[in-house]
């Protein structure tokens, strides 16, 4: 869907977030001009972001505008060649990718990122810290209390599969789950992790039809547990009917934020996204 389709777009979740009061309410999350060259090239510069609990936060931009550049820096994934990265109050500018995880931040990737010769539950259960059973030690020696967390550990597993809509497949093989599903596992990683902060990477891209409402849900959902959500996507129609607040990158740089309605109006945005010409025809148009 392009910005030309975005007329009469509707929210996806039921209630808005407190985007009203977002400027004085602290944040889980805040760039400060974070950029990031490598050798010559500039792929991020002066990106300041803020993400809050209880919103969906959107990064829209056309291909190779920052956007994953901008979540591997937060994740530390990447480090920042300039700028900083709070997380909860924290500087995590140069935290390890461990380290921001225990923060309570979770990450899907594009590609959705499982073993396909696990569960699905056990798959699940890789996103809890520490994991049941994972010192030599403890497992030779304390086999009763070990047993103990492991069933613990699949109780939250299936409650966390639950609340994506995946409990019927818990115990089926990730190779057998669809595409979108797979996706969701990561999501369910993320609840059973108890992350406050989720950062999808194109949640939307290889999926259609009615597959795209059961993925708009589960996005509400970990809003509506109060989490923060923040999410690239490609599918614009998809993302401002999700998001509360939109940042717009292009180039590497920030040229847009606001409410969905206000992007979905802004002649900046629809020229990075359409052209000069056709942003005229159609700002023309509103006239």
């Amino acid at each position: 869907m392009g910005v030309e389709d975005l007329v009469g777009v509707e929210p996806a979740c039921s209630a808005p977030g407190p985007v009203v009061g977002r400027a004085d309410s602290d944040p889980i999350l805040r760039t400060e001009k974070v950029g990031k060259s490598f050798g010559g090239l500039v792929a991020l510069e002066d990106a300041s972001i803020r993400a809050h609990l209880g919103e969906v936060t959107g990064i829209m931009g056309p291909n190779g505008a920052g956007k994953t550049t901008l979540f591997n820096v937060i994740t530390g994934n990447l480090g920042a060649t300039t700028g900083r990265v709070f997380v909860k109050g924290h500087d995590a500018s140069r935290f390890s990718p461990y380290r921001i995880a225990r923060l309570g931040v979770a990450r899907t990737f594009q590609s959705p990122r499982v073993f396909p010769s696990l569960r699905v539950v056990d798959n699940v259960i890789l996103g809890r810290y520490p994991l049941a059973g994972e010192k030599a030690l403890s497992a030779l020696f304390g086999r009763v209390r070990v047993a103990k967390r492991e069933r613990a550990a699949r109780e939250e597993a299936l409650e966390a599969l639950g609340s994506v809509g995946l409990l019927d497949c818990a115990d089926e093989l990730a190779c057998n789950l669809g595409y979108a599903q797979r996706k969701i596992i990561e999501i369910a990683r993320g609840v059973m992790q108890d992350a406050e902060l989720f950062l999808l990477d194109e949640p939307f891209s290889g999926i259609h039809g009615e597959v795209v409402s059961r993925m708009e849900g589960t996005i509400c959902g970990l809003r509506e547990r109060g989490a923060a959500v923040c999410l690239i996507e490609h599918n614009v129609g998809a993302l401002t009917r999700l998001a509360d607040y939109v940042y717009v990158l292009n180039e590497g740089r920030l040229i847009a934020e606001g409410t969905s309605r206000e992007i979905r109006t802004n002649p900046v945005v629809i020229e990075a996204y359409l052209g000069k010409e056709r942003a005229r025809v159609l700002t023309a148009g509103d006239h």
